[in-house]
């Protein structure tokens, strides 16, 4: 948040204490114009209501969510550069054109493990029933291809996130927004990162999840 930018509006809500009393002493100019109220997308978190699928011969059910929106963009990759930059993204951060390509590389390495994994968990663990939800701008027929058909391996898509999450036993997400629902929802949840981050986003979801390198130690933190 720029100083110019804050000259603009009126006010700003912030979602905790936190930005509530960072941008306070940040812009001690602008101290009225931060209200604390907490976000609407919180509050949808944690008050949405839970999903229910018929199938319930399984011990347990594990939510899988897919974080890849520019590796696997619906558009695809080139357009949805150009839609950024269209946007204006480039021209108010060009270090985020930057980190948007090193995010992209990163990506691609990652689903590549991504779906090894997800072929991989129906096998070892057949008692257990995994639930995939792709995220919303990616391209759903990338999953349909490549995953290996199994009873306990189905693609879902609900309206939300959050219904989902509070069906399932467990969540296995990779640096994804879905690891806050997870806590705020009382889920427990697995944060796969096989690849380095060297882009820099995301990170924060390490401190908040059960952290596994590679598909053995997620195996060993669902037998956990």
């Amino acid at each position: 948040i720029a100083e110019k930018e804050l000259t603009k509006f009126d006010a700003l809500f912030c979602w905790g204490n936190y930005d509530y009393e960072k941008l306070q002493k940040a812009f001690p100019h602008f101290k009225n114009k931060f209200f604390l109220t907490g976000s609407n997308r919180v509050d949808a978190w944690k008050n949405i209501e839970k999903l229910e699928f018929k199938n319930n011969k399984y011990k347990k059910k594990i939510g899988i969510f897919t974080n890849f929106a520019l590796s696997n963009n619906k558009y695809g990759e080139k357009k949805i550069f150009k839609l950024k930059e269209r946007a204006g993204f480039y021209t108010r951060c060009p270090e985020l054109l930057l980190k948007d390509k090193l995010f992209l590389k990163y990506q691609k390495k990652n689903i590549k493990k991504f779906l090894e994994l997800i072929n991989y968990l129906p096998i070892v663990f057949p008692d257990y029933i995994f639930y995939l939800k792709p995220h919303p701008v990616e391209n759903l027929s990338f999953w349909k291809e490549n995953i290996i058909y199994k009873e306990n391996l189905k693609i879902v898509n609900p309206e939300n996130s959050s219904s989902l999450i509070k069906f399932c036993d467990l969540v296995i997400q990779t640096r994804c927004t879905t690891s806050i629902e997870s806590l705020i929802n009382s889920t427990k949840n697995i944060n796969f990162i096989p690849v380095k981050n060297d882009h820099g986003f995301g990170k924060f979801v390490d401190k908040i999840s059960d952290n596994a390198k590679n598909k053995f130690e997620v195996i060993n933190l669902i037998n956990k």
